[in-house]
């Protein structure tokens, strides 16, 4: 489900810094400016509201819901919440032709063989994940939202006016993604656009 971002001091720090952090790597337009009081976070079902407001952004999502690591040994499984994401994505932009979302691409590089098996364009020399909302799978896009996940996760959903190739670059931007409870989850803030004075 998705709930009001906790006001606290360590989520706005968090979602700050990670907003800091895209318009450091153009991902972000230097004239956009996040609509903080619009920030929302996927949280689990199982999570009450008092659990939600007292977490914390590293906050694993197993220890949110009050769930133990098994014990056993090889691996697990990590819990998540980008098939809920990819799901309320869809359904927002699913008769918007030219939005987009376009994330970063986590470990990938340019010239990396799994990157280039992978929808993405490259902007400023620096690749970017991307899928256009219209009509997408919900899991395609929740693929995408895992395969941006690094240590942490940037996108946007973002107007294109085309295909998703390297000659272009968003137009409008919409929506700001970063990660929540250990990049398991999705924090999705608003964005506004400040008018750049001519000189």
């Amino acid at each position: 489900m998705l709930a009001r971002m906790p006001a606290s001091e360590s989520w706005l720090f968090h979602v700050r810094t990670r907003f800091a952090a895209a318009v450091e790597i153009q991902l972000v337009a230097g004239n956009s400016a996040l609509v903080e009081e619009s920030a929302r976070v996927f949280v689990p079902d199982l999570a009450g509201p008092t659990n939600i407001q007292t977490a914390l952004p590293d906050q694993s999502l197993r220890s949110l819901v009050g769930k133990r690591l098994p014990t056993s040994s090889g691996w697990i499984r990590r819990d998540d919440l980008f098939q809920e994401a990819a799901t309320w994505l869809c359904g927002l932009f699913e008769s918007h032709v030219t939005m987009q979302l376009i994330c970063e691409a986590g470990y990938q590089h340019i010239g990396d063989p799994v990157l280039a098996a992978r929808p993405h364009i490259v902007l400023g020399g620096r690749p970017f994940l991307a899928i256009s909302l219209e009509g997408a799978d919900t899991s395609d896009v929740a693929s995408v939202l895992r395969w941006g996940r690094s240590w942490r996760f940037l996108g946007i959903v973002a107007g294109t006016g085309g295909p998703a190739d390297a000659r272009f670059a968003p137009r409008s931007q919409n929506l700001f993604l970063c990660d929540a409870f250990d990049a398991d989850s999705l924090l999705v803030v608003s964005l506004a656009h400040q008018r750049q004075s001519r000189q």
